[in-house]
């Protein structure tokens, strides 16, 4: 339930996947994986997108901060 989820997990809306999304407006909601802090990034499915493919996705999205865009796409397309 919601409260399960305030409770057990620390989230005040108690929503069950962490931070609430705006479907309409998904760059509104967007998490940058850059922080203040030289070399350290996030990375997760709290981070922009829910779920198992949200946490896969957030880590191709720090693998691009890190790297770089076109270096990333050329790897998955020479992988």
């Amino acid at each position: 339930t919601p409260l399960s989820y305030r409770d057990y997990i620390g989230n005040d809306d108690g929503a069950m996947y962490g931070i609430v999304k705006d479907y309409r407006n998904p760059l509104k909601t967007f998490i940058s994986p850059r922080t203040k802090l030289p070399n350290l990034y996030l990375t997760g499915s709290n981070l922009n997108l829910h779920g198992i493919l949200g946490a896969a996705m957030s880590g191709l999205v720090t693998c691009t901060a890190i790297l770089g865009n076109e270096d990333i796409i050329k790897k998955i397309r020479n992988a």
